[in-house]
């Protein structure tokens, strides 16, 4: 049987070779893809290509994050300002209703 088997395989041996080539290739070039755990959501393995684009939206919230940092940071510097120009007007003008 096995013989028949391989006499069929050698007489078509470029119709049997080159699917299972070619499926051998396919295999290594898309079946085989380096996955890692993800340091944004740790229940989930990603490629490089999915692994990047996380990086990338990590990237753009903490510019958000740093922009409202900013605009916080900003509103205290001016609210201090503010409450420097109150206390220099009431001192100036404190002794005068003493």
């Amino acid at each position: 049987m096995l013989s028949k088997i391989w006499k069929w395989i050698d007489y078509n041996r470029f119709i049997v070779i080159c699917p299972v080539a070619g499926i051998l290739i396919w295999v290594i070039a898309f079946g085989c893809q380096a996955e890692t755990i993800s340091p944004v959501n740790p229940n989930k393995t990603v490629t490089a290509v999915e692994l990047e684009t996380e990086f990338v939206v990590w990237q753009k919230e903490q510019e958000i994050v740093l922009t409202r940092f900013d605009a916080a940071r900003a509103d205290i510097e001016k609210q201090q300002a503010a409450w420097n120009e109150f206390e220099k007007i009431l001192i100036q003008y404190l002794p005068s209703f003493v």
